[in-house]
């Protein structure tokens, strides 16, 4: 979205942006993605470098939720302000490439830095995973609807959400307790200070746990937080003050 420029990074900070994911579902010229390891840069390059110094300078959070790992850890050396992961999960509860390990859960720690546990199932659950080439049918049928009412936006979204549902009933979800195996593990590894949701519910359509299919059902991980222990307090944390307390301190440092 920069287009490889800090000249376009400082317009958006300018038009009101105050983070940028570094990449996306795919390399940029400038930083290597986690799913695509054999493809451009494997971490950030110089001017990966000089990107992350002046989103410090004008007080933007860097967002590495689809960074390789090396990338996690240029940017952990190269960053004077906390970072964060806005939508990613565990690797050691299940072994997506874009999750974090043990290690990186540890290196969020030091700093201030943040995790946003995603709700997305492929990321939480190894089983369902594994088992995403069976909705391969669905998905050209998504890609055809999209052809097909290009120019005609509530029959498009209709025609999606029926397929979405049609998915869940193809590969069941995995149940929400899934979900909170993931915050309990990043809690225990890098601290409760270091934990948040990043539900992602923009792109990933029905592929979610059971019980959290729409944003309507967003007192359901709060339910399931207070029943696996966690304090008042600290399902506060988790469901959005660690995230304003990382903002705050993006501004503090770019003010200094």
């Amino acid at each position: 979205m920069i287009d490889s420029s800090l000249a376009v990074l400082r317009q958006f900070h300018r038009l009101g942006a105050r983070y940028l994911g570094l990449t996306h579902s795919g390399n940029t010229p400038w930083c290597g993605a986690a799913e695509y390891p054999n493809e451009g840069p494997k971490g950030l390059n110089g001017f990966g470098r000089d990107v992350v110094r002046e989103m410090n300078r004008l007080g933007m959070m860097i967002d590495l939720a689809h960074a390789s790992d090396q990338a996690f850890y240029d940017v952990i050396e190269t960053s004077r302000a906390p970072i964060i992961n806005t939508h990613a999960a565990c690797r050691a509860v299940a072994n997506h490439p874009r999750n974090l390990t043990d290690d990186m859960l540890r290196a969020l720690a030091r700093n201030g830095r943040l995790l946003g546990v995603a709700y997305y199932a492929a990321m939480l659950d190894d089983g369902y995973r594994a088992r995403l080439p069976e909705l391969a049918e669905i998905g050209k049928r998504r890609a055809e609807a999209a052809r097909q009412f290009c120019d005609d936006k509530p029959r498009l979204s209709e025609a999606v959400w029926r397929l979405n549902q049609e998915e869940g009933k193809i590969v069941p979800l995995p149940p929400l307790s899934r979900l909170i195996d993931h915050i309990e593990h990043a809690a225990k590894v890098a601290g409760i200070d270091h934990v948040g949701i990043g539900c992602d519910f923009d792109s990933i359509g029905y592929k979610l746990p059971a019980g959290l299919e729409d944003i309507g059902k967003t007192p359901a991980p709060v339910t399931a937080l207070r029943a696996r222990g966690f304090s008042a307090g600290d399902v506060n944390k988790i469901m959005g003050a660690n995230f304003l307390r990382v903002m705050k301190r993006n501004e503090e440092i770019a003010a200094v």
